[in-house]
């Protein structure tokens, strides 16, 4: 019977490798409202109105990212 040896958690929090000096800074990105919604179509399996899906979904995105905003 072999034994499957773990992770090595000393090493891990000990981090023997340092970092980049350098890393750049993060970019914004473009925010696209609802974007996987949209790519799942504009009427799915389950939508059965005559307004696409993303049309439908994306008053609620909006107002969760508003509300999000002023947390």
């Amino acid at each position: 019977m072999s034994s499957l040896a773990g992770p090595d958690y000393k090493a891990f929090w000990e981090c023997q490798k340092r970092l980049p000096g350098d890393i750049a800074t993060p970019t914004a990105t473009h925010f696209i409202p609802a974007l996987l919604i949209k790519k799942g179509g504009d009427f799915p399996d389950f939508w059965k109105q005559s307004m696409t899906f993303p049309s439908a979904m994306k008053g609620a995105y909006e107002a969760i990212r508003k509300k999000s905003k002023a947390w």
